[in-house]
């Protein structure tokens, strides 16, 4: 499956941050989150956790790090902690694209599909989400453990038609009608 996206673009419900609006302790944690997430893309997960764990020493709200300590969670088998961090980092960023985004491939990988779903579908709708084919992928790769999925309120199934039928499905048709 597509793996996860673990950098983040908000800080909190009520403003979007830039560059300029770091302090000192946000630039170290940055930098131990950097760091984490790339021991952690090589498979150095206990590396990759204390330098999370520096991260949010520096900087306990940083929905960066709560993410990306989620994602090494869910890595190490730890399901407890890794949704703890990921609940944890939605509520500091509540509209984080990125981190609804590693929450809904967390709880589709436990066959939590509604809630998956949910969560994809909110990561589409931040404007800030600079990857949104991962979600739609991960969107349908969740979906494909779905006999049917319903998404904003279109109904999509994995099976195919058992009806032999016309070009324009005239039989199908006639079938739904009662007919």
């Amino acid at each position: 499956s597509v793996a996860p996206y673990a950098t983040g673009s908000r800080s909190d419900a009520s403003d979007l941050r830039t560059v300029s609006d770091q302090t000192q302790a946000d630039k170290r944690a940055r930098v131990r989150v950097e760091l984490a997430g790339a021991y952690f893309s090589r498979g150095q997960t206990a590396i990759a956790l204390d330098e999370v764990k520096q991260a949010l020493v520096a900087k306990p709200d940083m929905p960066e790090a709560l993410n990306l300590r989620g994602l090494i969670y869910a890595a190490l088998g730890e399901t407890r902690l890794a949704e703890e961090s990921f609940l944890r980092a939605l509520q500091v960023a509540p509209r984080d694209g990125d981190v609804m985004h590693n929450y809904g491939w967390f709880l589709c990988q436990r066959k939590r599909y509604d809630e998956a779903t949910k969560y994809y579908l909110a990561a589409l709708k931040d404007p800030l989400y600079p990857t949104p084919e991962k979600a739609y992928v991960n969107l349908g790769l969740c979906a494909r453990d779905y006999s049917v999925m319903v998404v904003d309120g279109e109904r999509f199934s994995r099976y195919s038609t058992d009806y032999f039928d016309t070009p324009d499905l005239r039989l199908y048709h006639a079938h739904h009608a009662g007919q």
